[in-house]
């Protein structure tokens, strides 16, 4: 048996423990799989955790750090040539006795004292072998580790806690091809937990990320911008239409959550063709009676909240995503609210047109201080307008004339203070008109009293 001594100290990677040291060699496990395409298993029996493969075998330059055959290969969850070797070091610095019997030879970690550096290393006892193929792995550990462990693979998961919601009301258990998936709060790439985002609100799904650029070297450093590109480019391909339609009730409801408040939702031009119409009806069907606060001043929020809308005003990555979804903007309604087509006497109803000669003769009898103010019937685009002020013209729905006349009149001096103030909603200066109508109006009726 020879003793081959690494460079690596003991004293690398401190806060790696027994949970990360099998995380790595489950990984080696899947990666044998992609990279080879042979089979292995992951199993627990009678005190330890059994990996086994019948794949060509380890050579023995992957004991050397930093030697990967795995670097180049986008399917492989491993890149960095480093976490057997780091396994067997943690695993041999908490005492658990590891062996790996593979094509050609026999390893056992040791942590030992070099003759050479004069301080402690990994070493490896290394004997020969018989064996043609395959690699089998056992470590000292106990059910409760492993299951732990095997919890953090979508493959390996023995209580299968992830899923994909379906149409209907039913799910299925989610793999390693999913990217959405629930309960919320994880983070995998390539099927393999590497990290809470650390991010003041936690996601409100899970997700498995195809690309292993969003880590580093320690699983669990996460560049978070990177795995926001990552996490909104999945959402651009989902086309699952309850998790669509579950991140869309978050944005309306403004759940505190990453994607909400942090904007990890897919970029406005990216959502893939094919999804497109699916994402547009689910916003449709979310945002009905909701505009989006591109432009919100207190009387813009009054009018709108007073048109029965509800705004929203979320983060701008969202915010961008719900406009190219078709969502309108405070800045639609305002536009849609000063559209109209003026319509002519003749085409009045007799309700409509009484109630327009009334509206003139009051106007003119208790109220016109400017005889170029013109009353003018219209046809309002939104129906829930029942006039408009415009250029010394004040436009009254139809639909408004063909009610009650105290109706038509209330939108007759709205109007009208607006001509006189020169003033828009819910300002001093619109207040002050109506008060001075009012004012005048007693005044008047106390004076003629008086006479």
């Amino acid at each position: 048996m020879q003793l081959v001594y690494t460079t690596i100290s003991p004293e690398y990677c401190p806060n790696w423990g027994v949970k990360e040291a099998l995380r790595e060699l489950f990984q080696e496990a899947m990666d044998v799989r992609t990279v080879f395409g042979c089979n292995s298993e992951v199993r627990y029996d009678a005190g330890r955790v059994v990996i086994e493969d019948d794949g060509p075998g380890i050579p023995m330059s992957a004991l050397v750090m930093g030697k990967s055959g795995k670097r180049d290969n986008p399917d492989a969850i491993g890149q960095f040539g480093e976490g057997l070797k780091l396994a067997c070091l943690v695993l041999a610095r908490m005492g658990r006795h590891v062996r790996i019997s593979t094509a050609g030879y026999e390893l056992v970690p040791h942590i030992a004292v070099s003759p050479t550096f004069g301080c402690e290393v990994l070493a490896f006892s290394i004997a020969s072998n018989d064996r043609p193929s395959g690699t089998t792995i056992t470590v000292e550990a106990a059910e409760e580790e492993y299951v732990e462990v095997a919890d953090m693979f979508l493959a390996l998961s023995p209580s299968g806690r992830f899923y994909v919601p379906l149409e209907g009301g039913g799910r299925r258990r989610a793999t390693a091809s999913d990217e959405i998936f629930l309960p919320g709060g994880r983070l995998f790439v390539q099927g393999v937990e590497v990290a809470v985002p650390g991010e003041a609100d936690a996601p409100l799904f899970s997700y498995n990320i195809p690309v292993k650029c969003v880590q580093s070297r320690d699983r669990w450093a996460i560049d978070l911008e990177t795995m926001r590109k990552a996490i909104a480019e999945a959402w651009a391909r989902c086309e699952n239409p309850v998790l669509i339609g579950q991140l869309l009730e978050a944005v309306r409801a403004g759940k505190p959550c990453l994607e909400v408040s942090s904007g990890y939702v897919p970029d406005q031009w990216n959502v893939k063709v094919q999804a497109a119409e699916l994402w547009k009806s689910k916003a449709a069907e979310v945002f009905s009676n909701c505009v989006v606060g591109d432009s919100l001043t207190p009387p813009q929020m009054q009018r709108i909240s007073e048109l029965g809308y509800r705004v929203i005003v979320p983060h701008y990555r969202v915010q961008w995503l719900l406009t190219s979804l078709g969502v309108r903007t405070v800045s639609d309604i305002e536009d849609q609210l000063v559209r109209y087509e003026e319509v002519a006497v003749r085409e009045l109803s007799p309700l409509q047109r009484y109630n327009l000669d009334q509206l003139r003769r009051i106007f003119k009898r208790y109220l016109a201080k400017d005889a170029g103010a013109r009353l003018v019937p219209a046809r309002m685009l939104d129906e829930r307008v029942g006039g408009l002020y415009e250029r010394g013209t004040m436009y009254i729905s139809v639909d408004v004339l063909g009610q009650d006349l105290r109706q038509a009149l209330m939108v007759l001096v709205h109007e009208y203070a607006h001509h006189l103030s020169g003033a828009g909603d819910y300002t001093s200066g619109f207040q002050r008109a109506l008060e001075g109508m009012v004012a005048d109006l007693l005044l008047a009726r106390a004076a003629r009293r008086a006479s």
